[in-house]
């Protein structure tokens, strides 16, 4: 039986349940990567630097397993669509996503006679395992943090596997055209995110914040930093794109934890694993509802749009030194630390009164650990407008620059 496996934010061969699934099926596969029109187009630079290193490595990897890698570019349906007629095959096995967009994409293909067979990945805790789904999901994230900690079974990582023969007859490659100059790019020297996309790279980078340096039985002391590689895990862009899983960084962390120390910083990584899964299942249970002007929790979103405000706020020209120094790290290198992200959007939406939706794309445009759920979900957090029980999320960053850059070095930095 001949099958197409669709890469998509899954973009490793170790612990893929999807692949493994695929596989154990016994289907002669073909292996494909799509760069989707409505995303690719909007990515700037240092976005789209990351998918093709995460891409490339990708097909490196296969072909190391005897298999080959597809790229296309352009409408998914449309281009999955000529690729099963090309190879003979209405079967498509995926990974299914939380986010509303990619599950109208999933929608749509079944819809035109393909065979969809879809698998969760990208969480921790397995929607199939827990009581989480959908209408079971509490409102706030303490509540479902509870409830997660009570039953922490995490499914062990597999095994990947030592051989993918595929259906190598088909290999186009549609390498972007600002691909090769993409790739040679060199990041900022002030950047707190000079790494490489890719599941090797990930492995590197968890292998370096634990064993390597031990970074991580700090992480609750510096996880507020702004200068520097390890004041935090820097795992979230590998994680997004699925070149590392929740589950491996879960397990590694143990294993660390067995063999040198468990303290509260090694215990607030698993805490940071679990946001991210409750923003995934906020987002799987209120659909389209996410990114509409008020939310889905029924507040109305307080915005008064001025385009030429929002502009200076993207910009990094609004004349507060602490939030324009974060967004022009934004600009130059694609990342932003947690603690200015919650900076540069509590000043948007409450102190500049702009609608949240602004931030919220202009993150995805550049952040390079974009994924829908946490990016949405954050920022209609921040907005009063998602899961929030606090009337008012506004942050003083004029204080916040006193406690986090004291001798202002962060502000120095990126003047």
């Amino acid at each position: 039986m001949k099958a197409i496996y669709w890469f998509r934010s899954d973009l490793r061969i170790a612990d893929n349940p999807n692949l493994n699934g695929a596989i154990e099926k016994g289907a002669q596969l073909t292996f494909v990567y799509v760069l989707e029109d409505r995303n690719w187009s909007k990515a700037a630079e240092w976005r789209r630097k990351f998918i093709l290193e995460s891409v490339v490595e990708l097909r490196e990897r296969l072909l190391g397993l005897g298999s080959v890698l597809i790229l296309l570019h352009g409408d998914a349906q449309q281009r999955l669509t000529e690729l099963c007629e090309q190879i003979g095959t209405h079967t498509i096995y995926a990974m299914r996503e939380p986010a509303w967009d990619e599950q109208q994409i999933e929608e749509r293909l079944s819809s035109s006679g393909l065979h969809l067979k879809l698998g969760w990945d990208g969480f921790l805790l397995h929607p199939e395992d827990h009581l989480f789904w959908p209408g079971q999901l509490p409102d706030i994230f303490t509540a479902f943090r509870g409830k997660a900690e009570k039953n922490l079974a995490v499914r062990p990582v597999m095994s990947e596997p030592k051989m993918l023969v595929g259906n190598n007859t088909a290999t186009p490659w549609e390498w972007p055209e600002d691909g090769d100059a993409l790739l040679v790019t060199e990041p900022d020297t002030r950047s707190a995110f000079p790494f490489k996309g890719g599941e090797v790279e990930a492995s590197r980078r968890l292998h370096h914040y634990l064993w390597g340096s031990d970074a991580v039985a700090s992480y609750f002391d510096t996880r507020n930093g702004l200068i520097g590689s390890d004041y935090s895990t820097k795992l979230s862009a590998w994680l997004a794109l699925g070149c590392i899983s929740p589950r491996q960084v879960y397990a590694e962390l143990r294993h660390y934890e067995r063999l040198r120390t468990a303290n509260k910083s090694t215990y607030w990584v698993v805490f940071e694993l679990l946001w991210r899964d409750y923003f995934r299942y906020v987002a799987l249970r209120h659909g389209r509802a996410l990114f509409a002007r008020n939310g889905f929790n029924g507040k109305r979103a307080n915005a008064k749009p001025d385009q030429e405000v929002s502009d200076a706020w993207k910009r990094g020209r609004t004349g507060d030194a602490f939030v324009d120094a974060n967004m022009r790290e934004l600009l130059a290198t694609g990342f932003m630390s947690n603690r200015g992200r919650q900076n540069v959007a509590s000043f948007l939406v409450h102190d500049l009164r702009q609608d949240w939706r602004e931030g919220a794309d202009w993150f995805e445009r550049h952040l390079i650990d974009y994924d829908p759920c946490s990016n949405w979900c954050n920022w209609a957090y921040v907005a009063g407008v998602g899961n929030d029980p606090r009337p008012d999320r506004r942050f003083n960053t004029q204080r916040q620059a006193e406690m986090y850059d004291a001798d202002g070095a962060y502000r120095a930095l990126w003047q």
